[in-house]
């Protein structure tokens, strides 16, 4: 996603690998005003601004519109991981029955194992 006013540039992932990290640059010049990473005590990506920068609302409603929107697609993935592959609940606490040659029984996906 680039902007009229910045564009961003997938840069790599965290240390961990969970979550990625975005340059942004300003579109006129090239020049490097900020990054997005994952803040996860508020679990939400967030912008870290380079020294010296200035923002208008412009330019703060293009990072900030794509915060929400990289964050929305980092916890659906999150959310998505979550379920059973077998039986698709997303609690390993469920077990929903499934048939199983005619017979009816807990999944027994090791997903609902761990805890």
């Amino acid at each position: 996603m680039n902007g009229s006013f910045v564009k961003f540039e997938e840069s790599g992932t965290s240390v961990s690998g969970k979550t990625r990290i975005w340059l942004i640059k300003n579109c006129n010049s090239d020049y490097e005003i900020g990054r997005v990473v994952w803040h996860a005590p508020w679990r939400k990506y967030v912008f870290e601004p380079a020294k010296n920068c200035i923002f208008d609302a412009n330019c703060l409603s293009e990072i900030g519109a794509f915060l929400i929107e990289e964050t929305k697609k980092h916890m659906a993935a999150l959310k998505e991981a979550r379920k059973c592959p077998t039986c698709e609940s997303p609690d390993p606490n469920r077990h929903p029955a499934m048939q199983f040659e005619g017979e009816v029984q807990p999944c027994k996906d090791k997903f609902h194992n761990s805890k």
